[in-house]
Formats: C-alpha cells, structure tokens, sequence
C-alpha cells in the first residue's frame, strides 16, 4: 500500500523546484541579441586627403598654359580663367610666379597666388562655380630705427644690419642731390633711419613706408634728412630747414661705380691715340647698370650717335641739355617727358669705347659745363611759418634716432669705428 505524503509537503517542494529553476535560468549568459537591419549604422567613410601642388610660371607662360601643364583639365582650366575676369589681368602673372593649387582627393579645390606682400588672390571652386577674390593679408607696421655702418657698399650695409636693399635705394634717393653713391661712400662711414617697416603674415619679406629721417656720417661730414609737409606736398629737409632737393641730382648712377676719366679741355684718347677736349665724366660701371635722368625734362635725342654709340639727351630748364652715352639699351623715345631720376638707359659699351661705362655731359646756352665742380640751386627752404612746428618734428625725430645713434657706437664687427 502506497505511502501518502502531506498536502503541505508537496506544495513546498513544488515551490523549492520553481525558485532553483529560476535562480539558475537569471544567473545562465544571455546570448547576444541580433541586431536588426534597421539598427545597424554605416561606417563612416575616412575624409579625403587634402592635397596641394604648386605651379611655378615659365617664359612667356600663359595661366591656361600653366595649368594645363599641373594636370587640370580643360573645363577646370577655362572656368579658372574665366573668373578672373574683372578681378586680377592674368598678363600680369610673371615668370616664376608661383600658384598654390589645392585638391580634396582627387578633386581641384582652390588656387592661391601671392600677388605682392600685402594682396592674396584666391580662387575657388564652390556649388555656383568658380569664384576668384583679392583678399588683403594681415600685417603689422612699427616705426624701427635702423643703424649701419659702411665697408665695402651701402647695400652690404643695410643688409649687414638686417634689412634689405630696398631701404639702401632710398636713402639713396633722399641723399641722391648730396652724395653720389657711386663714387662718396668711404669705409668707416656710418647711417642711421627712422623708418616704417611692413611684415606680412606668411610672407618672409618686409616693406618700407616712409623714412621719416635719416642721417649719414661721410669722413666726418653729417649729412641729415627729416619728412616734413609743408602746405603743399612732403619734402625732406636739413637741419635748419633748408630743402634736400636740388635742380640736378648728384649723379646719373647710384651705387657701386668710380668716375674713369674726368672733364678735360686736354685727354689722351686710349682708342685714337691723341689728345683732345674731353667735356664730361666717364662713369666705369657694368653692363646693364641703370641709368638715370639728373633732372626732369624732354627727350631730344634717343638713337645713334657716331662715337657716342646709343646716346639720350634731354633739354632741362634754364638752357641746360644732359648727354648720356656709350648705352647699352635706350629706355625712352625722342620727344617723351621724363621726370628727375626716371631711368632711362643701361650702361653699356657701344659707339667709340674701351670698357663698359657711361660717358655723361651737360650742357648750358650751347657751352659745355663740367657737372662735378657744379654749385647746383637748391629749392626753396620752409616757409617762415611753418618752421616752428618743423623744428619740433625734427627733435621728435632725432630723440628717436638718439637710441640707435648711440647704440652704433659700439665697435663695428669689422673692428673700425
């Protein structure tokens, strides 16, 4: 006979069963769930690369040329040039003139051209087609005082003292009615200039603004230049206020040449072997040197002229007429206006001559002059009214060029003071 467990017993065992199931069924791992097609995201694909290639301009280049050498196609091509219709003359692209193109990937995105120190061009592929800008680049302008001091030329000065020779040609043009660059600089002489400098953001050049004073020590004579406006236009003036400017300038060159042969009523010619009246100064100076108006005038002669070879003149004021000879290349035409230190021919060796030089002459009422015993009129000086203000410009000036002044005594690298 079958034995009969308790009601009770039977429900708590049933109870004990479904909490051991339970209890193992929550602690098994879960398997992972399968996602759905609508869960699942795309990868997203890695950013294109972005590229550039730079084009450098050869001879005679043309953009479309230029670019269709880099690669581009021809609808790229003509869209580029396209847009620059109106905004930049692509004539104005010169040899070695570098443009920076941009490509996403395969796909041109954007040309980029340095135009000068100061303008950016860019042009750009966007959903209208392509657009061309002339953007200014950011840039910062100080008022630096620089010094120097002379050994061998007053380009190898300025670039000594960290600048370049863009600042020696001016101060070349602010002293060109005093001293002749060519033949006056000495070993041992000394500049100093207030000048505004220009740097440009990506750009490793600089550019100069206004020189606002300047002063050159030549063996032992201060030569001294101050910017002043007056009510008409800006002039440089000396220390009392007397005007730089002089009818002619001091020379028809400007750097590194010496005088060969000097005005003569009695000179041994070395081609024809005798001796005769040579009424000028002979400039010995390279091949291509520039060559420059010492006044403003009209031309009345450009062409041939027997033993002068390619010769200029030009008729000034007060009866004078200057003789430039012996050119190598003549840079005006007969009857055109120029102005004083306009550049009108290179240096050469044409006509009757031994070596590359000029031959230069001047000429008053049909008389020969010699230019370098000549007392040349200055313009007229500062109004008496305007002497104040200029006097108290002029100490501004020299306080600010005392620091450097004084810094620049110390001995130069060269060992000479």
């Amino acid at each position: 006979m079958a034995r009969k467990f308790p009601q009770w017993l039977i429900v708590s065992l049933v109870v004990v069963a479904l909490a051991a199931s339970a209890f193992f069924f929550l602690r098994r791992p879960s398997a992972p769930a399968q996602p759905t097609a609508a869960s699942v995201t795309p990868a997203t694909p890695p950013p294109s690369p972005i590229t550039h290639k730079e084009v450098v301009f050869r001879k005679r280049d043309t953009l479309a040329a230029a670019l269709l050498r880099s690669g581009l196609d021809n609808a790229t091509v003509n869209g580029i040039v396209q847009s620059l219709h109106g905004a930049f003359d692509s004539r104005q692209f010169r040899s070695e003139a570098h443009l920076d193109l941009t490509y996403d990937g395969p796909n041109f995105k954007q040309l980029d051209y340095r135009i000068d120190p100061g303008h950016q061009l860019q042009t750009v592929l966007s959903p209208a087609g392509f657009v061309t800008s002339i953007a200014p680049v950011a840039s910062k302008t100080e008022l630096v005082t620089v010094a120097g001091t002379v050994h061998s030329s007053l380009i190898q000065a300025v670039e000594d003292s960290g600048e370049n020779e863009d600042l020696a040609l001016r101060l070349a043009d602010i002293f060109a009615w005093d001293l002749d660059f060519y033949t006056d600089p000495r070993p041992g002489d000394r500049f100093h200039v207030l000048v505004e400098k220009t740097t440009y953001t990506n750009w490793p050049g600089v550019t100069y603004g206004k020189v606002l004073a300047a002063t050159y020590n030549n063996e032992g004579h201060r030569y001294q230049a101050f910017l002043f406006k007056g009510h008409n236009t800006s002039s440089y003036y000396d220390y009392r206020g007397k005007s730089l400017k002089a009818a002619f300038l001091h020379s028809p060159l400007k750097f590194t040449a010496r005088i060969s042969s000097h005005f003569s009523w009695h000179r041994y010619h070395p081609i024809l072997k005798i001796y005769r009246p040579h009424l000028g100064t002979d400039y010995a100076a390279p091949i291509g040197s520039p060559v420059q108006a010492i006044a403003s005038g009209t031309v009345i002669l450009s062409g041939w002229s027997g033993e002068g070879g390619n010769t200029i003149e030009i008729r000034h004021s007060n009866g004078y007429i200057s003789y430039y000879m012996h050119l190598s290349r003549r840079l005006v035409r007969r009857g055109a206006h120029v102005d004083q230190g306009q550049r009108i021919g290179l240096v050469g060796m044409t006509g009757l001559a031994t070596g590359p030089h000029l031959d230069f002459r001047l000429r008053q009422h049909g008389q020969f002059v010699n230019f370098e015993h000549l007392k040349i009129p200055r313009a007229s000086a500062i109004h008496t009214a305007d002497l104040g203000n200029f006097e108290q410009l002029r100490d501004r000036y020299l306080s600010a060029l005392s620091t450097t002044v004084n810094a620049s005594n110390a001995p130069s690298p060269g060992g000479g003071n």
